[in-house]
């Protein structure tokens, strides 16, 4: 409650003076940070998780994978998703993708992305092909891209609203200033 309330410090103090700590607290100490855009907070949260033996779970990796999207960090993004599937063997969901497409996208890596969602088994998920469009840049080299991802969005979803924008009027409409100006 008092993470949400960006209360952080009274938070932190009230988890370092814990004398047990489980998932929960140290997801919700990671959490608390991760939402309120601490970044190096939350990895250091977690690293100390680590080196408590406390086992981080699904929830643990959604809240660093979410801190590094919205703070643009790849390789240590990456970084935690190997460790996630390949040493704590935890099955990436949806979410976790989400993240991993918003951070490839930030980074300008589309095509990666795109690879990635490629090999998902929810590829045509709506939220999936979401994120994709809405990583993708409005111009000419993500045009491609854009153009794939939105007809896939509204084949998935035809509600889609953000999909009904064609790519090429994206292009348009940061080229080209309206008229008078």
């Amino acid at each position: 409650m008092y993470a949400k309330c960006g209360e952080l410090r009274d938070v932190y103090e009230i988890f370092s003076r814990m004398t047990s700590r489980d998932e929960i607290s140290w997801n919700s100490m990671i959490m608390g940070f991760a939402h309120h855009g601490l970044v190096s907070e939350a990895l250091q949260v977690f690293e100390a998780m680590a080196e408590s033996r406390t086992r981080p779970n699904a929830l643990t990796f959604l809240a660093v994978l979410s801190a590094c999207s919205h703070a643009s960090l790849l390789d240590k993004g990456l970084e935690l998703f190997t460790l996630m599937t390949e040493v704590h063997g935890i099955q990436p969901g949806l979410e976790h993708c989400i993240s991993i497409v918003n951070i490839l996208g930030r980074a300008g890596k589309l095509e990666e992305a795109e690879n990635f969602i490629s090999g998902l088994p929810f590829h045509r998920h709506p939220a999936i092909l979401g994120e994709m469009l809405s990583v993708c840049r409005p111009d000419k080299t993500s045009l491609g891209i854009a153009e794939r991802s939105g007809k896939l969005v509204l084949e998935a979803d035809p509600m889609n609203a953000a999909a009904h924008v064609p790519p090429l009027q994206l292009v348009r409409i940061k080229r080209s200033p309206p008229e008078g100006i």
